[in-house]
């Protein structure tokens, strides 16, 4: 259970709780429709400016590919693997038997080993899934230094997300860890923090925007270091203690301060200290999730937790009608 040395003192405690949820309304009445780029449509984007690299040859194989990949992809998803490696084969096989240019070639590999990597992950074959993505990152490399591909870095970025991916649900939470942290700080700081020196751009990646650095990092909050810290007690502490010099360092950008903000609750969280927890959750919430939705939703759910811990049900009900 959570504790504090303010357990001693409800009335300031309970106080704190409510301001905490007057920052929750506070937050949520400045959200925005903010238009945010799915997957689905990056990749489109990505295809139709190959489209002018290539000849139309070359993109209608690209295109033929991708169409055959994804249905792979949604095959294995849906439970039918059988089918999904069906899909994926011929998939392959237009590349190989079709006469591609090599960077025709390489861009198509590059989708064709993410979608085996899927395939392998949904079929536990860790080891293998793990190197087909790391083989996708390095066709993403080729395009980037030889070609001079652009939208490649978002590219770069999820691949590594499927690898964190990948290493918790084998059980390598520690590696999981070190990758979502250090690739955070990636994006934040630079390539001194890329977390495969064995696969660096020789060429600087294209520049992101703010907002789909903000994009990837709730991701990379949201659904990968939030499950990791949802490990039992002991596990989250060691994970945070691992991955503390990459993700509580005092050097942050004052533009990435809602990101560190958040992490700073989750690991008061973590380690039970419910004042530090409160104070942090009613920076955040107070200045709305902006791009960090998913962050936001998360330390949402552990606030409405904690509060059926402690608050009086008078302020639970105050939060649960607010939002």
């Amino acid at each position: 259970m959570i504790s504090s040395a303010a357990e001693n003192n409800s009335t300031d405690l309970h106080a704190l709780v409510s301001k905490t949820i007057s920052a929750y309304r506070h937050g949520q009445s400045r959200t925005s429709a903010l238009r945010i780029m799915t997957n689905e449509q990056y990749t489109n984007q990505y295809l139709q400016q190959l489209a002018k690299r290539l000849s139309s040859f070359e993109t209608s194989i690209l295109f033929k590919a991708a169409e055959l990949q994804g249905r792979g992809v949604a095959l294995a998803k849906s439970g039918d693997i059988h089918n999904g490696g069906k899909a994926l084969n011929a998939a392959r096989e237009i590349s190989v038997e079709t006469n591609l240019s090599r960077e025709a070639f390489i861009t198509i590999e590059s989708y064709q080993a993410a979608a085996d990597a899927y395939l392998q992950y949904k079929r536990k074959e860790y080891r293998e899934a793990r190197a087909s993505v790391v083989a996708a990152l390095k066709a993403c490399q080729i395009l980037r230094d030889e070609y001079g591909q652009n939208l490649v870095e978002l590219r770069r970025l999820q691949l590594v997300r499927n690898i964190i991916r990948v290493e918790a649900v084998a059980g390598n939470l520690s590696e999981a860890m070190r990758l979502a942290s250090s690739i955070l700080r990636y994006i934040e700081s630079g390539n001194e923090c890329w977390p495969f020196p064995e696969l660096p751009l020789l060429t600087l990646p294209e520049p992101l925007a703010l907002e789909e650095k903000l994009v990837v990092i709730d991701q990379i909050l949201g659904e990968d270091i939030a499950s990791l810290l949802a490990n039992p007690k002991e596990t989250a502490r060691q994970l945070l203690e691992d991955s503390e010099s990459y993700l509580f360092k005092r050097d942050i950008d004052t533009q990435f301060a809602q990101v560190h903000i958040w992490l700073a609750a989750m690991r008061a969280s973590v380690e039970e200290d419910l004042v530090d927890f409160l104070h942090n959750a009613l920076l955040f919430f107070s200045e709305g999730p902006g791009y960090l939705g998913q962050a936001w939703r998360k330390l949402v759910q552990k606030f409405v937790h904690i509060c059926m811990e402690v608050a009086p049900e008078a302020l639970l009900q105050d939060l649960l009608a607010s939002g």
